[in-house]
């Protein structure tokens, strides 16, 4: 072989061996029992974990089984245990080069620990105050401080609140956050929290966080929700899981699905898969779709009916699989109501066939406890796809 031919050959075995640059973000929201638990990865590598929920090393794991050796950014959202007590592991095992918090010490053993962790790992220390962090050249984190006037001693209230945003894709976490918190966030950021494209739930679903108000400004396509099986706190809450549903919201639960990951596209366009029951959801971000002039969305497969062979089952039914339903007629995104008129907590949306034709009614609504259902929908979505329009009531 001349050497020029052994040049040229060289060169492509080395162009073959160099792996693509990734494009896509990544946010996971990590299966770690009763916590908060979000890895988010820029399509350059960066890294950043949102609480780390409770156990010392399982965050740590599963955020080294998905491929990250060293974390650019831990953010404590506030300082309980179900939120932090994973970061002890996180920062023996990635040494995360900066710590977000609210500055309010906590009391007890486990942060403590987690502190000390933090400062033999080397992590140089932030308090939350409003800024814009950059993640990566293309991933922008909006830092929203608790607003003034939150009880000072309350960890809940003064949560930590991150709006992520990559291109029209934008997702908000806000810890456990309590009304008086969501709703300062409101008044300041409505501008930017509006019309989001994924929401992490407040207080793992809890009935007395999120609120029919709030959902309404933020309106996300899809709803994240870190909680343990059969937890003794009752999360998610009917009351919580009826809000999300009744403005349109899929809803992804981490004791029902596992470890449930969201791919977003530099166009807008995203994914939501499941570890557990093998689902999948495409949808645009808000803005691009808006922009771009694109339909709807399918309805995800989440709280609707599929049919395999003669038999039709129904999707995050509270179990661990799919369970057998009967869906309604002529309908495979409904099920039928039960037999007193109501709704499965799993379709809270209410539709029925009245005078003046197909319409539905959700959770809160004037008319939502005196109507008796036909047909029950998960979503606002599902229902306006298979016909149903608002009730005027």
């Amino acid at each position: 072989m001349t050497p020029k031919f052994l040049y040229v050959l060289c060169t492509l075995i080395a162009l073959t061996l160099t792996p693509a640059r990734a494009q896509d973000l990544k946010l996971y929201f990590l299966d770690v029992g009763q916590g908060d638990a979000i890895l988010v990865v820029t399509p350059d590598g960066k890294s950043m974990v949102y609480d780390a929920g409770r156990s010392r090393d399982r965050a740590a794991q599963l955020v080294r089984n998905l491929g990250v050796t060293r974390l650019d950014l831990a953010v404590l959202s506030q300082g309980d245990a179900d939120h932090i007590g994973g970061f002890e592991g996180i920062a023996a095992q990635l040494k995360p080069v900066r710590v977000l918090s609210n500055g309010l010490a906590a009391s007890t053993q486990t942060y403590a620990r987690v502190i000390e962790a933090f400062r033999l790992a080397g992590t140089q220390g932030l308090k939350a105050e409003e800024r814009t962090i950059n993640l990566g050249s293309s991933v922008t984190l909006r830092v929203m401080p608790a607003p003034p006037g939150v009880p000072m001693g309350d960890q809940n209230a003064n949560s930590v609140g991150i709006l992520i945003q990559f291109g029209a894709f934008k997702a908000f976490f806000g810890g456990d956050a309590e009304n008086p918190t969501l709703r300062g966030w409101a008044t300041k950021y409505a501008s930017i929290l509006k019309d989001l494209d994924v929401y992490k739930a407040a207080h793992h679903g809890s009935k007395r966080n999120d609120t029919r108000e709030f959902l309404g400004l933020l309106r996300p396509q899809d709803v994240g929700i870190g909680v343990g099986a059969n937890n003794s706190y009752g999360h998610p809450q009917p009351e919580a899981l009826a809000l999300y549903s009744g403005v349109g919201a899929s809803i992804w639960r981490t004791d029902l699905h596992g470890t449930v990951t969201v791919t977003v596209k530099p166009d807008g366009a995203y994914t939501v898969q499941t570890q557990k029951l093998n689902l999948r959801a495409n949808r645009r971000a808000r803005a691009a779709a808006s922009a771009t002039a694109l339909p709807a969305t399918a309805p995800s497969l989440v709280g609707s009916v599929t049919q395999l062979g003669t038999t039709y089952y129904i999707y995050d039914a509270g179990s661990s699989t799919p369970t057998p339903v009967s869906p309604a007629p002529g309908n495979q995104v409904g099920v039928l109501a039960l037999s007193d008129g109501s709704c499965p907590l799993t379709h809270p949306v209410k539709g029925n066939d009245g005078s003046s034709g197909k319409v539905y009614h959700v959770p809160g609504g004037v008319s939502y406890q005196v109507t008796r259902a036909e047909v029950c929908f998960a979503t606002v979505r599902d229902a306006e796809a298979a016909g149903y329009r608002p009730s005027s009531r």
